[in-house]
């Protein structure tokens, strides 16, 4: 949970527990690491950084504040273009390869917004594989 929800909770939702207990509420993550995201998933900005900052960011993720003198350096953003360019091209060529739908990779395109299942007006989930049941209209006829 995000130290802003864990506030949130503290101050909004819960403050009499909070002022009970105020080191019940912690913030833990579920998530992965922006260490191990960079590391594992983007190796050619994780070079791009340590060309820069050094290694330290690895260990210690304030270090990254170190790009800012950087951020208005040109050299810098083709590198960092030329690496988000390489990265869509490998996508666009995975997504070719594991399901056989040429894209372009002007088209991969990537958010960070938690997906939630959507629901029907009867509270079920449609799951896009089986489309919801369609009944039929009553019968303006009577039998």
């Amino acid at each position: 949970v995000a130290r802003l929800h864990t506030e949130l909770l503290k101050s909004q939702v819960f403050p009499d527990f909070n002022r009970l207990d105020p080191d019940r509420f912690v913030s833990i993550t579920n998530g992965i690491t922006p260490r191990r995201w960079l590391l594992a998933c983007n190796p050619r900005l994780a070079a791009a950084i340590s060309a820069r900052v050094g290694d330290g960011w690895v260990r210690d993720l304030d270090r990254l504040g170190e790009l800012r003198p950087y951020a208005d350096d040109p050299v810098f953003q083709d590198e960092f273009l030329a690496i988000k360019r390489a990265n869509k091209a490998d996508l666009a060529a995975m997504v070719e390869q594991l399901c056989g739908v040429r894209c372009t990779s002007s088209r991969c395109t990537g958010g960070s917004r938690r997906t939630r299942p959507r629901r029907s007006r009867r509270g079920r989930s449609s799951s896009p594989a089986r489309p919801p049941r369609r009944t039929a209209w009553p019968s303006s006829r009577s039998a």
